[in-house]
């Protein structure tokens, strides 16, 4: 079996290329067609972005399933050992493509929340963030190594490197 994070990361090259080739590797401009999207990604409650109060939101709803559920227990349990969560009596198979479908649903929401922010599509507008998804993750104390973290924790993270970035700009 290959790790999780190199099916990731071949698959990101994969469907970036796949992408490339559809689009004939040219921009494409957004209109204001979507109303729901632009108000999301370009909208603002109390002077907050509406898309920080949407993450916002979806770490807490992350946070409980992590801490409150069987289900996001067995994430963890997975994460710091599959062997033992597998004699444990954890699906590790089901519990892994959950996981997977869940973070693709909330990829293609990022994807669509940032295509209307900046008002175009092209194939190569994501490049990079994987590294920056990572500094944002281990910031909030996730271990690459699988087991420990928690969503609040990225949304810190989060919040502490966007700090950064704009002190330093």
């Amino acid at each position: 079996k290959v790790p999780s994070l190199m099916v990731t990361i071949g698959t990101l090259s994969l469907f970036g290329g796949l992408a490339s080739i559809v689009v004939n590797a040219q921009t494409k401009f957004i209109s204001d067609a979507y109303p729901l999207f632009l108000a999301i990604a370009k909208g603002d409650a109390l002077g907050v972005p509406n898309t920080f109060v949407f993450c916002t939101l979806i770490a807490v709803v992350a946070w409980i399933i992590t801490a409150w559920t069987r289900f996001g227990r067995s994430m963890y349990y997975i994460g710091a050992n599959k062997r033992a969560a597998y004699f444990s009596g954890v699906d590790v198979d089901t519990v892994k493509i959950s996981v997977f479908v869940i973070s693709g649903v909330l990829a293609a929401i990022a994807g669509m929340l940032i295509t209307t922010q900046i008002g175009r599509a092209k194939s190569d507008v994501g490049n990079g963030y994987e590294v920056t998804a990572i500094a944002i993750a281990m910031l909030g104390g996730t271990s690459l190594f699988g087991g420990r973290g928690s969503p609040l924790g990225v949304l810190f993270g989060m919040v502490t490197l966007g700090v950064l970035t704009n002190i330093l700009a």
